[in-house]
């Protein structure tokens, strides 16, 4: 069984920051960015999780097939 890690809710300016520090936000604002598991256009609203792959975050979008692959 993988082990999951719970985050607490954050605040869209916390989200940002983050998305920010990990080097991510340029890419979804510039619509550069996709989920790692089934490719489709992430935004700021359909953002459902973070995953470090080989000391790189990725991005996984909000549906439930998507989250429960992790």
């Amino acid at each position: 069984m993988k082990e999951k890690l719970e985050i607490p809710a954050i605040h869209d300016k916390e989200f940002i920051t983050i998305l920010t520090d990990l080097g991510l936000y340029e890419s979804i604002i510039s619509k550069k960015a996709n989920c790692i598991n089934c490719n489709e256009l992430l935004t700021i609203e359909n953002i459902g999780g973070i995953k470090v792959i080989e000391n790189s975050p990725k991005l996984i979008c909000d549906n439930s097939e998507c989250l429960e692959n992790e």
